[in-house]
């Protein structure tokens, strides 16, 4: 009986820190989706900045 007490209590513990884990990995996964996005826009920014220069200056 106290054995099979420590394998549930180990198992909660393992689940824990398993949601825990993932929890952390979502967290950086929507940073890291944030950063994309936001060096997507300075991207698209940069480039409609470098089509109205070369819209005004024609080689």
């Amino acid at each position: 009986m106290p054995a099979t007490a420590i394998t549930r209590a180990t198992a909660i513990i393992q689940a824990t820190a398993i949601t825990r884990a993932t929890a952390i990995i979502q967290v950086m996964a929507i940073i890291q989706v944030m950063a994309t996005r936001a060096t997507a826009i300075t991207q698209v920014k940069a480039n409609r900045a470098t089509a109205v220069i070369t819209i005004i200056t024609p080689i």
